[in-house]
C-alpha cells in the first residue's frame, strides 16, 4: 500500500479538524449552527479513515460510493444529534459511539465485496476483515498515543533548559490537529505493510480469549444455578442487574465466537469441555428472558429513561444472539458452523438499529421525554418529586420542548417547578426562583401567620448567592417545602423564624431591621416528627438550663454533656 495517498488524506483531514476547531473558538460558521457542525465533524472523522483503509483502491467506484454513503449518513444523523443535543454536546457521547459501532460493523461487508467482486461474501472474508480493522485502529491509536507521549518529553525536556519554544508549538491547535492525524494516518500505513504482523497478533488474542470461554460459560452457569436458592427479589435490588447480565452476554458472545474463528476447524477442546460449553449456550436465552422482565419492572415503575431504552436495544440484540445460538446448539454436530448464517445477519440487523437509535424514529431522548411527561400527567409521580432537571439536561431539545410546555400546565405547583427548572444554567445548583415561588416553598406555623414579603426578597437573593447556607428545602425544587416556625427566641417582641425538618435548620431574624440568619438549631432534622409537634401545639422557647460565662470580652456557652 502507497504511503502518499495515505498521508495527504491525514493531512487534509488534520486541517479540517483544525478548521472546525477554529470555528468553535471564534464562534464561525458551522459552530454556529450546531447541527452542521455535528455533521461536519462526523463526516471528517469517519470518511478520511475510510479512504485510508481503502488507499489502495482509491481508483475503483466502490470506494467513492463508500465514502459518499458514510458522509451521507454519518452527516445526517450527525445533524440531527447536533440540533437535537444542543446545546449540552455531553449528549452526543452515545451518537459517535454507535456510529463508530456501525460503521464497525458495515465496513467488513464493504471490503468483502471489494475482494470478491460480489455481494455475497463468505465469513471467513467477513470475520478477517473485521479482526484486521479492530487491530488496525487500536494500533494506530496505541502509536499516536505514544508519539504524542515522545512530543511531551521532548517539550517537557527542553523546557528544563529555559527553551519552551517546543512546548508552547507542540500546544497550539494548528500543529495538534494535522500532526495527531498525519501520525494516526503514517500508524495505518505502517501496520497494512505489515500484515504478517497483524495476523499473528490476531492468532494469539483469538487462542487466549477462546480459552476464558470455559470461566464465562462456568460463571454464567453456576450464577443461574444459585438464583432458585436466592429468588430473583436480590437481582432487582440492586438497580443496575440488567446491565451486570447484558455485559456477561457480551462476554459470552465474543468468546465464542473466538473460539469458533472463521469457521475452517472446530475448536481444539476436549471432547467434554464441547459438550458442557454447548450445553451452556441454552444459558443465554434464559438471560436475555431475565434482563427483559428486569428492565420491564424498572420501566413499569420509574419509566423509561435514556439508559433503559438503550438497555431494551442491547437486550433485544442479546436476545436474538441467544435464540439464534440455542437453535444451532440443537442440531447435530458441528453445531458451531450454524453460527456463521446468524452471524452475518444479525450484523445487518445491529447496524441497522444502531442507526435506527440515533435517527428520530428510536431516539430515546424523544421516548424517554414523552414517557417521564406521561407519568407526571397520569399522577404516577407527584409534581414535587418529578425530576424537572432530567429533562432540561439530559434528554436534549426533547425534554426542553417538554418543560417549556409544562410550564404552561394548569396545575400551578407543576408549571412553577418546570419554569424554575428551565431557568436553572447548570445541572446541579439552585433555580432562579422568583420572590413568588420562594413564599410558596414556606409553609409557616402558627397556621394564618403572615409572610413578611421583605423576609421572601432576603431568602430570595440569600439562597441565590450562598446556597449551601440554607436550608435545601429553599433551592432543590424536588424536595418537600420548607416547614418554619415564628417564635420569639430573644424576647425583644419580634418573632424569628425557625426552619425545621431540613438540613441545616437555620434561624433567622431582624438585625437593625433587616431580616439576616442569626443561627442555626443543633439537632435531629426530622420534618414528620416536628409537624406532628406543631400540630399538637408543642413548640416553646426555653431559657438556657447553663448560664454563659464571660472572661473579660471572651465569653464561653456551656455544651451538654451527654449522660
Amino acid at each position: 500500500m502507497a504511503a502518499i495517498p495515505i498521508l495527504v488524506i491525514a493531512v487534509v483531514q488534520g486541517w479540517l479538524l483544525y478548521g472546525l476547531h477554529y470555528s468553535l473558538e471564534h464562534k464561525t460558521w458551522p459552530a454556529t449552527e450546531p447541527g452542521w457542525l455535528v455533521a461536519c465533524y462526523a463526516i471528517a472523522l469517519f470518511v478520511p479513515v475510510s479512504l485510508q483503509i481503502f488507499a489502495g483502491r482509491l481508483r475503483e467506484r466502490l470506494t467513492w460510493l463508500l465514502a459518499g454513503g458514510i458522509a451521507f449518513i454519518a452527516g445526517g444523523l450527525g445533524g440531527y444529534g447536533g440540533w437535537v443535543a444542543e446545546p449540552e454536546f455531553g449528549l452526543l457521547l452515545t451518537l459517535y459511539g454507535a456510529l463508530l459501532l456501525a460503521w464497525f460493523i458495515a465496513l467488513p461487508f464493504v471490503q468483502a465485496r471489494a475482494r470478491r467482486g460480489t455481494w455475497r461474501v463468505s465469513y471467513p472474508d467477513l470475520f478477517e476483515f473485521s479482526w484486521q480493522n479492530a487491530l488496525l485502529l487500536a494500533e494506530a491509536s496505541l502509536f499516536t498515543g505514544v508519539f504524542w507521549l515522545l512530543l511531551f518529553l521532548w517539550g517537557a525536556l527542553f523546557k528544563v533548559i529555559e527553551i519552551s519554544f517546543f512546548a508552547e508549538l507542540f500546544n497550539k491547535p494548528a500543529f495538534i490537529y494535522p500532526v495527531t492525524s498525519i501520525a494516526f494516518g503514517y500508524a495505518i500505513y505502517l501496520i497494512e505493510s505489515h500484515e504478517k504482523i497483524v495476523i499473528t497478533l490476531r492468532r494469539h488474542l483469538l487462542g487466549v480469549f477462546s480459552w476464558l470461554l470455559p470461566l464465562v460459560a462456568l460463571i454464567a452457569a453456576l450464577f443461574l444455578l444459585a438464583l432458585p436458592f436466592t429468588g430473583l427479589q436480590p437481582l432487582w435490588k440492586t438497580g443496575h442487574a440488567t446491565a451486570l447480565m447484558l455485559w456477561l452476554q457480551v462476554f459470552f458472545i465474543h468468546f465464542l465466537n473466538s473460539a469458533y474463528e472463521d469457521g475452517q476447524a472446530e475448536p481444539r477442546y476436549p471432547g467434554w469441555l464441547k459438550l458442557v460449553l454447548r450445553l451452556a449456550i441454552f444459558a443465554l436465552p434464559i438471560y436475555a428472558a431475565l434482563c427483559a422482565y428486569s428492565l420491564g419492572l424498572r420501566v413499569d415503575q420509574h419509566g423509561w429513561t435514556v439508559s433503559r431504552v438503550w438497555a431494551a436495544i442491547g437486550t433485544f440484540i442479546a436476545a436474538l444472539y441467544g435464540v439464534g445460538y440455542a437453535a444451532a446448539a440443537l442440531r447435530r454436530s458441528p453445531w458451531m458452523a450454524r453460527m456463521a448464517p446468524i452471524n452475518v445477519g444479525l450484523a445487518a440487523v445491529v447496524a441497522g438499529v444502531l442507526l435506527l437509535a440515533i435517527s428520530p424514529i428510536l431516539d430515546p431522548k424523544r421516548i424517554s421525554s414523552r414517557s417521564q411527561v406521561e407519568r407526571l400527567r397520569s399522577g404516577a409521580v407527584a409534581p414535587a418529586k418529578f425530576d424537572y432537571d432530567y429533562l432540561h439536561f439530559e434528554l436534549g431539545r426533547y425534554g426542553k420542548d417538554a418543560l417549556a410546555m409544562l410550564a404552561k400546565d394548569p396545575s400551578k405547583e407543576v408549571a412553577e417547578l418546570a419554569a424554575a427548572a428551565l431557568d436553572k444554567a447548570r445541572r446541579y445548583g439552585s433555580a432562579s426562583m422568583t420572590p413568588e415561588m420562594m413564599a410558596s416553598r414556606i409553609h409557616l406555623h402558627p397556621a394564618g401567620t403572615a409572610i413578611d414579603p421583605a423576609f421572601v426578597k432576603y431568602l430570595e437573593r440569600a439562597v441565590r448567592e450562598q446556597r449551601w447556607q440554607h436550608p435545601s428545602c429553599l433551592s432543590q425544587i424536588r424536595e418537600e417545602p420548607c416547614l418554619m416556625v415564628a417564635l420569639d427566641l430573644n424576647a425583644d417582641g419580634s418573632p424569628e423564624i425557625l426552619t425545621l425538618g431540613s438540613y441545616p435548620q437555620t434561624v433567622y431574624g431582624r438585625v437593625e431591621g433587616q431580616w439576616k440568619m442569626v443561627g442555626t438549631l443543633a439537632g435531629p432534622a426530622n420534618r414528620q416528627q416536628a409537624e406532628a409537634a406543631i400540630r399538637q401545639a408543642r413548640v416553646k422557647g426555653i431559657p438556657p438550663l447553663w448560664l454563659d460565662v464571660t472572661v473579660g470580652d471572651v465569653r464561653y456557652t456551656m455544651q451538654n454533656v451527654p449522660r
